[in-house]
């Protein structure tokens, strides 16, 4: 029994060291331009989207972050929520709907560029939420986890 202890929590531990790191800031850096030039291309103002197909937007991007188990252990639902509503909105402040219908609505597969922009604004919106004061806090310690 106690091997098996020792084995899963060593496992534990192994898979948690090798979760992929985030880019680093110079990389992060070099990019931002791209997304600059974006919106620079579609500065205009828009017409507001359907609230229906918004308040969509806002549930299906909360459930596919809410699914990912590393945001799991790092945001509490609420805080994941406003982060959804941040982004979505700026996705409207940004772009029209018939921009968001052809790059990001039921699409396959997205460019480098837009994929770029939604991670981009997601982390933005994401340091926005903890500048509110909201800290993330894990909703398992490790010892509650074994």
């Amino acid at each position: 029994m106690k091997n098996s202890l020792i084995i899963i929590i060593f496992t534990i531990l192994f898979i948690g060291c090798t979760i992929n790191v985030a880019p680093t800031q110079e990389q992060a850096e070099e990019k931002v331009p791209a997304q600059i030039e974006m919106k620079q291309a579609e500065k205009k103002t828009h017409k507001p989207w359907p609230k229906g197909e918004k308040e969509y937007w806002y549930a299906r991007y909360f459930f596919n972050m809410a699914v990912n188990p590393q945001i799991q252990m790092r945001l509490q639902p609420r805080d994941v929520y406003e982060i959804v509503k941040c982004a979505v909105s700026k996705y409207e402040k940004d772009h029209s709907w018939e921009w968001f219908v052809a790059n990001l609505h039921d699409q396959k597969t997205i460019t480098p560029e837009v994929s770029q922009y939604v991670f981009v604004t997601t982390q933005v919106c994401a340091k926005k939420q903890a500048l509110k004061g909201v800290k993330p806090t894990p909703t398992l310690s490790l010892g509650e986890a074994i």
